[in-house]
Formats: structure tokens, sequence, C-alpha cells
């Protein structure tokens, strides 16, 4: 949990998700992932929900594990980054040898904090060695009741 000046809390839930495998037992896995990740939304006083991490699959209908998740984010307002800022990600996940990329790690927000955003995009570094490439997500600070030129922050 995130509490910003004035009280404004952002629920903040980093995810793993593993590879999809067609079959009853990894079916019921993510299944207990969206329970738990429920369970937070649910137990948790805040203001705006922000789920981030490797999710493993694209945001797009045409990946089994997101219509899984479309009940999770369509109860609780949640919206990709990428569906709304604007963004120009290529590819977050790469394999080279292989030639693959896709876009499967994320940041979603829901609709309180979706107008806040106004960065999304990946930090392509020499240094990072992973297959996988960052996500940088700005957010401008929530209207917290500072009065405008406040030096607080």
């Amino acid at each position: 949990m995130i509490t910003l000046h004035g009280g404004y809390k952002i629920l903040v839930i980093n995810v793993y998700f593993a590879c999809y495998e067609p079959g009853q037992e990894y079916q019921s896995a993510m299944l207990d992932c969206i329970g738990f990740i429920e369970n937070c939304i649910l137990l948790n006083d805040h203001d705006a929900v922000l789920i981030l991490g490797d999710f493993n699959f694209e945001s797009d209908n045409n990946h089994a594990d997101y219509k899984t998740f479309n009940n999770l984010y369509n109860e609780y307002k949640l919206m990709c980054c990428d569906s709304f800022a604007q963004s120009d990600i290529q590819y977050t996940y790469c394999h080279d040898s292989l030639g693959r990329f896709s876009v499967i790690d994320h940041v979603f927000v829901n609709t309180n904090l979706a107008g806040n955003v106004i960065n999304y995009m990946v930090v392509d570094s020499g240094i990072n060695l992973s297959d996988h490439v960052p996500v940088r997500c700005t957010i401008v600070p929530v209207s917290t009741g500072l009065a405008v030129g406040s030096q607080q922050c």
C-alpha cells in the first residue's frame, strides 16, 4: 500500500504468473491467484488499485489467460495502461535465438487512477541482461486537496 500526502491510498499488487499450459491443474492455479488478488482488493481500504508485473500473457482476447482475468478486470474497472496511454511498446519479452517477441509485462490501474497516467514505455538499456524489458509507468500526483503551488509533496 502506498499512502500519499493527504491520505490517498494506492493498493499495489505485483504479480508473476506461470506460462500457459493446457489443463485443469494450470487453470486451477490461475484461479487461485485471481482469488488471492481479489481478496487483497476486498480486504484493504484503498482509493485506487495498481497491478503490475509479469503476467505471461498479452492483454487481448486471443489469449486464454486474459479471458480468465476478464471478470476481475471488469469487476474492479481495471485497465491495461498500454490500451489507453499513448504507448508504442513493441515487446517486453524477447527470445532472440527463437525470434520470439511479445508484450507480457503489464501495468493495470483502475479508473480512479487511469486519468493520472501520463507516460507508459519500456526502458531499453544495455545494462539489462534479462529477457524482459522493464516497463515504466509515470503517474502524476493524485489530487489530495493540497493548494496549487504548495511546497509539500
